[in-house]
């Protein structure tokens, strides 16, 4: 009965398998495709191609304040030696560098450029808004999009879905392969249980029973099992009972055959000598025959009295 088990478990495995693998397949195909436009690499070149966009903006930007600053169309924010101690930070650093001119960014977020130029002890600072560009900014998200593509890189975004899909979907097919492997466990007990008591049956043993267990088609066969094993066994003691009246029968015929063939001779040669004897011994020897007569008789209805006893035995109902 274990077959039936095993066949219902590959019919389910040969049902699922096919649209598991192509579920799996169009959800793996939508994800690569759901996530084509957001993939590291593409992340990575857009984050360059900002990078350098920076860059190029902020180059020009140095040219043309220094240009504006050489050409004179600029005034200058002069600090002046004598006031060195209110100077920003920034500007001592560049006086006490080696450098001759330098370019900082300042304002809100690096919304302004300056351009510092000496002038002998004193700092002359050229400056140019940069509108609503903030490089600063633009520097620090830059640096995050870089940490962002790193760890993007490490963890591989779609591998990982991808592999939470698989599990998800193995998960929940072996879930329901568990299922099936106790449904039909289940289904199978009784069929298994039937067929055992069918091959108890087999044996000759009439006393198997069965539980039905259950109100579902197998316990009705169960039921009608039953039902047939208490039919049969009905059908066996009445065969029984009739076998041993047979016997009873024929044991009786054959008992009142022969007590018939030996009591006939007997009566037969009694009245001979009854009959061939002389008168002198004619009284006693009736006497003696009558008895042996009466005693025959006797002999014989017994005999008719166990055949009818028989007779009558057989006929009362099993």
């Amino acid at each position: 009965m274990n077959r039936l088990r095993n066949r219902l478990i590959i019919a389910f495995v040969a049902a699922t398998v096919m649209p598991l693998a192509a579920t799996l397949w169009i959800a793996t195909s939508l994800l690569d495709r759901s996530l084509a436009f957001t993939t590291t690499n593409e992340l990575d070149e857009l984050s360059r191609s900002l990078e350098q966009t920076a860059r190029e903006f902020y180059q020009q930007s140095r040219e043309a304040l220094k240009a504006d600053a050489i050409a004179g169309r600029l005034t200058p924010a002069q600090y002046t030696a004598n006031q060195k101690e209110t100077w920003p930070a920034a500007i001592k650093e560049f006086r006490d560098s080696a450098e001759s001119d330098r370019f900082v960014l300042s304002g809100t977020s690096g919304d302004r450029l300056d351009y510092l130029i000496r002038h002998d002890r004193d700092v002359w600072v050229y400056s140019r808004e940069l509108g609503n560009v903030r490089m600063q900014k633009i520097a620090e998200q830059y640096r995050r999009a870089r940490e962002i593509i790193a760890n993007a890189r490490e963890r591989d975004l779609r591998r990982g879905l991808t592999i939470t899909l698989i599990i998800l979907v193995a998960a929940i097919w072996i879930v329901a392969l568990v299922s099936l492997i106790l449904l039909a466990h289940r289904i199978s007990r009784p069929i298994q249980q039937l067929t055992g008591g069918l091959s108890v049956l087999a044996s000759g043993d009439l006393h198997v029973r069965l539980n039905p267990g259950s109100n579902d088609e197998t316990g009705h066969a169960i039921r009608a099992f039953n039902e047939m094993v208490e039919q049969l066994q009905e059908n066996r003691n009445r065969l029984v009972y009739l076998t041993q009246i047979a016997s009873w029968q024929m044991m009786a015929r054959k008992m009142a055959h022969e007590l018939k063939n030996s009591l006939t001779p007997i009566r037969l040669t009694v009245e001979e000598i009854a009959a061939r004897h002389t008168e002198a011994d004619r009284q006693f020897m009736d006497q003696a025959v009558h008895i042996v007569v009466d005693e025959i008789e006797t002999l014989e209805r017994r005999v008719r009295s166990f055949a009818a006893a028989v007779r009558a035995r057989c006929k009362q109902p099993g």
